[in-house]
């Protein structure tokens, strides 16, 4: 579902809600700061944007709407940021021409370029707290004995598993015993290897023969390693 059907944008944040177990308000304040980022980098950058759901309605808002003449046209995504000053007037009635108003936008007023880079903004949001989340979780199990899922394999080249919040994870040729045989779609004993912050690729890579297995036995065989004093 893409940002350019503009008349289910709720749909939208509801649907990765729900696909990628991210709660709705997060998804709106992506949502919201990536509007805030194009616009102001695209057209003004004091405008300030709210984004709130009222009774099943999202309402967008600028905070900071330019009260232009009403001779001036709109061009160019313009009504995103400006208002005719007898709009203005519905709102304050003491409005003027170079004041800054608080008023709604309409999702239509969005080009489709300025739809694309809104879009193209909010999915690196979500990759970035996917991202994020990951390492968050499985950075501190690193040397731990997880159940992952084999997806495929590249005939002794590695594997690709999923682990049990259908995070894909990669086991590297070094890290996998060949004695091991891999079933296709079972559940498999892994160690969680390495965890990166960011990767362009997989930010987990698990092992079948590894070396964090066997630090792991010997802390708990010899006290003394797990005191660092060896």
């Amino acid at each position: 579902m893409a940002l350019q059907n503009k008349k289910n944008i709720l749909e939208l944040i509801n649907f990765v809600s729900r696909t990628k177990n991210i709660d709705r308000k997060i998804i709106l304040d992506f949502l919201r700061n990536s509007i805030q980022r194009i616009v102001n980098s695209q057209l003004d950058p004091d405008a300030e944007i709210t984004l709130e759901i009222k009774d099943d309605e999202l309402i967008l808002t600028n905070l900071k709407k330019m009260v232009i003449s009403d001779d001036e046209e709109y061009k160019n995504d313009s009504e995103i940021v400006d208002i005719h000053l007898s709009k203005a007037q519905e709102i304050d009635p003491n409005a003027k021409i170079g004041d800054t108003i608080a008023a709604q936008i309409s999702f239509d007023n969005f080009s489709r370029s300025l739809y694309s880079k809104i879009e193209q903004s909010f999915r690196i949001e979500i990759i970035n707290w996917e991202k994020r989340r990951i390492y968050e979780k499985y950075q501190p199990l690193i040397g731990t004995v997880v159940e992952a899922k084999l997806e495929e394999d590249f005939d002794g080249r590695g594997a690709t598993f999923l682990l049990e919040d259908g995070t894909l994870c990669y086991m590297p040729s070094k890290y996998q015993n060949q004695k091991i045989k891999l079933t296709d779609k079972k559940y498999h004993n892994v160690t969680i290897e390495e965890v990166y912050e960011n990767s362009k690729s997989y930010q987990v890579l698990v092992a079948n023969d590894s070396p964090n297995k066997i630090r792991e036995i010997l802390k708990r065989e010899i006290p003394e390693i797990e005191n660092g004093d060896i």
